[in-house]
Parts: C-alpha cells; structure tokens; sequence
C-alpha cells in the first residue's frame, strides 16, 4: 500500500509540474527562444551530419543532451518545440527520481515538501 501511495504522490508532483509548465512557459511559440536552445539544435544537427564531437565541432558542454535528441530524432523530427518537450519529459523523470530517492531517505512529507520546492 506504501508503494503504491508513493506511486500516486509521484504521478501528482509530475502532474503539478506538466500543469505548472504549460501555464507558464510557451512551448510551442517560436518567439520564445533561448540562444542555448539554438545551439543544442545545431550540435543535433551536425551530429546527424556526420561531424564528430570534439574534433570537428567544438563543444564546451557534455553530450548528453545532443546525444537525447538524436535518439529522440530517431523517432520524431526534432525541431523547436519537439527539443523542448523532450527535455520537459526529461525533467519530469529526474524530478520524479529526485522524490524516489528523497523518499527512501526520509518520510513521505519531508520528500514530498522538498520536492514541490524544487518545482
């Protein structure tokens, strides 16, 4: 029964952030554009080229996310607002981690609280 309430707790912390998101940020509105983002694009984009990291691109970031949007590229075409929800359901697994480990630690309230003040 604990598991299962902590399962629940888990799905309403993501549900909480999704809602908080897509009041707040504009996902789908190109306008709203952060140059990192740009970037991002472009190492994806190169990746998928051919290039290779490191040697003919120079890069001062690790390649975990260019390397997540190339898998993801696989499936879906990877554009602005395709990069943005996959790196919202990015979040949404790390915060959901995040709860899981704080609950193992502590008790359901302290990992609850902790984690709506990360959100």
């Amino acid at each position: 029964m604990r598991k299962f309430l902590d399962l629940i707790i888990g799905i309403a912390l993501i549900t909480c952030l999704l809602v908080l998101v897509s009041l707040a940020v504009p996902i789908d509105y190109p306008g709203h554009f952060n140059f990192d983002e740009s970037i991002e694009l472009t190492r994806v984009h190169l990746l998928k080229r051919g290039y290779i990291f490191y040697q003919e691109v120079w890069s001062d970031h690790p390649l975990g996310l260019p390397r997540t949007f190339d898998f993801f590229s696989n499936f879906i075409e990877i554009n602005l607002p395709s990069s943005r929800r996959i790196v919202l359901f990015i979040s949404t697994i790390n915060i959901f981690v995040f709860y899981t480990i704080l609950r193992l630690n502590c008790d359901r309230i302290a990992a609850t609280t902790a984690t709506l003040i990360l959100i």
